[in-house]
């Protein structure tokens, strides 16, 4: 097995997590999330008059429309295949991706923009106060996770005391990027925030911003493809050819107890 191939299976180990994790509440089929759910859930909880209501149903309704009007088409099974992709080829996939899809997120602004000019000012202030909250919690669950740990498919190898020395400084740099990029997109989603919040929806500063977006999304990708080639460098052929082997093994985990 090349180290492309072996990349290829890495892959599974270190982001699906589909051979050893226990699928979490938000995977599988309900978990998907529509376009217009995060407007929508922002507004749950404001005191909306009647008025409100029917010009943001009206809003909400156009974007839509627009949406299905211009929905991008499904990606076939090749083209949603990241794992065999190097970075030049990432890069690409994100560009095409990211020009199929800023309209939609222009749109989306542009509704978020129209909907916020119909709140009042205490209606906006709880708003505001609402996205600190979450903000604060996103932080907070950053700030507590736990160290990063070998995925339990690498402890089955029998590693050499500097190999498991590498893999967890490796682990550690995944982490500590994962971090940086959580911080990077904290930053620009509150400029994106001021330029929907403000009186006039300013659409070059959202499309220059869109950029910025795009940037750290390529970097984030390049990262992972960087990790993934590090960790098949430190592993030995016999090692790769193990950890084929065991991704290709049903593992259910520890029968969990019934609630």
């Amino acid at each position: 097995m090349n180290k492309r191939i072996a990349i290829i299976f890495l892959s599974t180990v270190l982001t699906s997590g589909a051979v050893f994790a226990k699928p979490g509440p938000n995977h599988g089929p309900r978990a998907h999330h529509s376009d217009l759910r995060p407007i929508i859930k922002q507004l749950q909880e404001l005191d909306l008059n009647a008025t409100q209501k029917e010009d943001i149903r009206l809003i909400i309704k156009t974007l839509q429309t627009d949406i299905k009007t211009q929905h991008p088409k499904a990606p076939t099974n090749q083209q949603r295949d990241k794992t065999a992709l190097d970075e030049s080829e990432m890069i690409a996939r994100v560009e095409s991706r990211f020009e199929v899809t800023q309209d939609k997120k222009l749109k989306q602004a542009q509704a978020s923009h129209a909907i916020y000019q119909i709140l009042d000012e205490g209606q906006r202030q709880q708003l505001l106060s609402q996205e600190s909250k979450r903000r604060l919690t996103h932080r907070e669950a950053r700030d507590h996770a736990s160290k990063p740990e070998l995925p339990f498919a690498f402890e089955l190898l029998d590693l050499e005391a500097s190999q498991r020395t590498e893999l967890t400084a490796l682990m550690q740099k995944k982490r500590e990027q994962r971090l940086q990029y959580a911080e990077t997109m904290k930053v620009l989603r509150l400029q994106e925030r001021a330029i929907i919040y403000t009186q006039d929806f300013d659409q070059d500063a959202w499309l220059t911003l869109s950029q910025q977006f795009k940037q750290a999304l390529i970097e984030r990708q390049v990262h992972k493809i960087q990790h993934k080639k590090a960790i098949a460098s430190v592993l030995t052929q016999t090692q790769l050819d193990e950890l084929k082997s065991t991704l290709k093994r049903p593992f259910h985990g520890p029968r969990q107890p019934h609630s």
